[in-house]
């Protein structure tokens, strides 16, 4: 049984509201539970996708790099020298890690049996999920960081003034870094938040439980990161559009209308308003073909389905039923072995046909498993995506 493939929205929102489930122990009998873990179905189409997201994670950086190049080196040269080392550091590096962990996980042609990136879950395996939302918080604020500094740049420029760069410059940069630092560590360093590793693709995704319980989400993380890494930002870039626009296409056309500027002076305007288009439409490109695609590296086009392995010929329930006292086990179904995708014959037994095998990481070297639905559902519900 295959499950169609779908576009989850992001990497952020897969990863918050996976479903967190339980091992119920009261199936002992040859029953392996499954607990956080997501089975991937990937498809042609997500290794097309993957291709695509990391060309244009790359084109995005290059955007990015321009919009600095053209519209803050022009007005503030050092603040702009700053912004591009800054801004291109933390974009490479997510770049680096986004583009190395989908060429792990989505392009390879079966990853149920490939070896993981990581095989248990350890420090590495959190560092490298806290790594890629430190860099991506780090790139977000950058950007608007540098769209703040061009704001009141050009706004000094366009009064008749003219801005210089300070030595506090220094400490912006370094105060974006050590902010998202603040934002980003608590989950590594297990005071808020946490980090969950999924067994199927050797993967580490960010997770949002309660320190209380797995299977509620801790929601004033929830709501402080998204405040400090999106919305912020956010309202922050409108509000520097908003001045940077009203700025130039009023204040300077009303400042050329009343003092008869001269043809260089006219061309140093429209200069200025190409620049600002410039940075409006480069901005506007990388945060829709940087920012969003690299989101969704690493869990793209997906639907998670949980499933559990019994050995062939086990009851799923037996075991309720010797608890209670209930006598022996029911004897297994005896009707003929069922014909498997892979050519063989499956034993007879509670069953559930799905195309391929069982990942080799569920099997432990044991003896052959066979998928059934789900286990006890009744007391151990899974909910289905």
């Amino acid at each position: 049984m295959t499950s169609r493939s779908a576009m989850e929205g992001s990497g952020f929102m897969e990863a918050m509201f996976l479903p967190r489930y339980e091992v119920n122990p009261d199936n002992k009998n040859g029953i392996m539970a499954i607990e956080n873990q997501a089975l991937v179905q990937h498809t042609s189409f997500a290794s097309m996708l993957g291709r695509v997201i990391g060309l244009l994670q790359y084109v995005g950086l290059i955007g990015n790099i321009m919009v600095l190049f053209f519209c803050i080196q022009r007005v503030a040269p050092s603040m702009g020298r700053a912004g591009i080392i800054n801004l291109a550091v933390a974009d490479v590096l997510q770049s680096a890690v986004n583009i190395a962990v989908l060429m792990r996980t989505s392009l390879v042609p079966n990853p149920e049996e490939s070896e993981p990136l990581f095989h248990t879950e350890t420090f590495g395996c959190d560092f490298l999920a806290w790594f890629r939302l430190y860099t991506g918080s780090s790139s977000n604020h950058f950007s608007t960081a540098m769209a703040v500094i061009q704001t009141i740049a050009i706004v000094k420029w366009s009064r008749g003034g003219h801005p210089h760069p300070a030595n506090w410059k220094i400490i912006t940069f370094g105060l974006v870094w050590l902010i998202n630092l603040a934002i980003t560590l608590p989950p590594l360093v297990k005071l808020w938040g946490a980090f969950t590793y999924f067994k199927d693709i050797g993967h580490c995704y960010i997770s949002f439980d309660a320190d209380d319980s797995k299977t509620r989400l801790d929601w004033g993380y929830i709501i402080f990161f998204m405040l400090t890494q999106y919305i912020c930002p956010v309202v922050v870039l409108v509000v520097c559009y908003v001045t940077t626009f009203g700025t130039i296409y009023c204040n300077s056309y009303m400042r050329g209308l009343s003092r008869k500027r001269s043809g260089v002076e006219e061309d140093e305007n429209g200069n200025s308003s190409i620049m600002i288009k410039t940075f409006f439409a480069l901005t506007l490109f990388h945060y829709t073909v940087f920012e969003y695609p690299s989101s969704l590296t690493g869990g793209s086009v997906r639907r998670h389905q949980v499933e559990v392995y019994v050995t062939p010929g086990t009851s799923r329930d037996g075991d309720d039923e010797a608890s209670v006292g209930g006598g022996s086990l029911p004897s297994p179904d005896p009707s003929p072995a069922r014909s498997m995708p892979n050519g063989r014959a499956s034993p007879a037994g509670p069953t559930f046909v799905r195309e391929g095998r069982p990942p080799s990481a569920l099997t432990n070297g044991g003896p052959a498993m066979t998928p059934i639905p789900r286990v006890n559902a009744r007391k151990n519900p899974l909910p289905d995506l």
